[in-house]
């Protein structure tokens, strides 16, 4: 094991034995907090599903203008058709 580890946890060993009962079980769930891994899963999922869901919107929010351009090229040229075929 590596020798700052074992220095650390000795350490704390220490300090825990010379405080009182409400900070070591503070410290105790803290470490159980740290090592708990149960809810990791989860909030990566929630990560991924933000980053989709940001990443959709920009492209629709993109898409968007580019189907606006078109609809407005189309009109105009049916407009333009239009006027045509009316002033001949």
């Amino acid at each position: 094991m590596d020798i700052r580890l074992e220095k650390i946890r000795f350490f704390v060993r220490r300090t825990l034995a010379r405080t009182s009962t409400s900070i070591r079980s503070s410290v105790t769930f803290l470490r159980s907090f740290w090592k708990e891994d149960e809810g990791q899963d989860l909030i990566e999922y929630t990560l991924l599903m933000t980053f989709i869901a940001l990443a959709a919107t920009a492209l629709f929010l993109g898409a968007g203008k580019n189907v606006k351009g078109v609809w407005a090229n189309a009109n105009t040229q049916l407009g333009t058709a239009n006027s045509n075929l009316g002033g001949s």
